[in-house]
């Protein structure tokens, strides 16, 4: 074999072993999205759903801390947005949440949070609070949970990265962060 040829060769390997290594196609985990198409010029332009898998972590009055490492946050944009027409509110949907581990996971939202528009697909959303968040316990619909008061609601859209803090019913301090995932 000469040398070109057998350059070619180690060089054709090198590209499929570096194909192989790629993060987002591992057969055993979840796919992520690269860019996020969902927000256009900081501003939801899509009702579907853009759903992060992460890590929350809530610490408790004690000083001890919960870690959920495969909390699934998703923000959907308010009213069927298009280019045209993009959202002016967004709903945080937490599913599956837990904030002790004996809590059973339910889902919660925060619906209809007024956000600002950053550049790219960006966007941020604050609010004091108190949020009454809204509960989905059995499937047995939305309700009103006022005992879960959220305040101190921080949160950002960083194209495909997204990071939510707050304090639930005054003392337990949640923060997740999470990446996009490829629907």
């Amino acid at each position: 074999m000469n040398t070109r040829a057998l350059f070619a060769t180690v060089s054709a390997c090198a590209l499929l072993f570096c194909a192989a290594c790629d993060d987002n196609d591992r057969p055993d985990g979840p796919e992520f999205e690269t860019v996020n198409d969902e927000i256009v010029d900081g501003r939801i332009v899509n009702d579907d759903a853009m759903d992060f898998l992460g890590i929350s972590t809530v610490t408790n009055p004690d000083g001890t801390t919960f870690v959920d490492d495969n909390a699934v946050f998703s923000i959907v944009g308010e009213g069927h947005p298009t280019v045209f027409n993009p959202a002016t509110a967004l709903t945080v949907y937490m599913r599956r949440v837990r904030f002790a581990a004996a809590m059973p996971g339910i889902d919660m939202r925060l619906y209809n949070l007024p956000y600002t528009a950053g550049t790219g697909a960006n966007l941020t959303f604050v609010d004091a609070g108190p949020l009454t968040p809204q509960a989905n316990i059995a499937a047995t619909g939305w309700t009103d949970y006022e005992r879960y008061a959220i305040t101190n609601l921080d949160g950002a859209i960083a194209n495909v990265r997204c990071r939510v803090e707050f304090d639930c019913m005054g003392t337990y301090h949640v923060k997740f962060e999470g990446r996009l995932l490829d629907d």
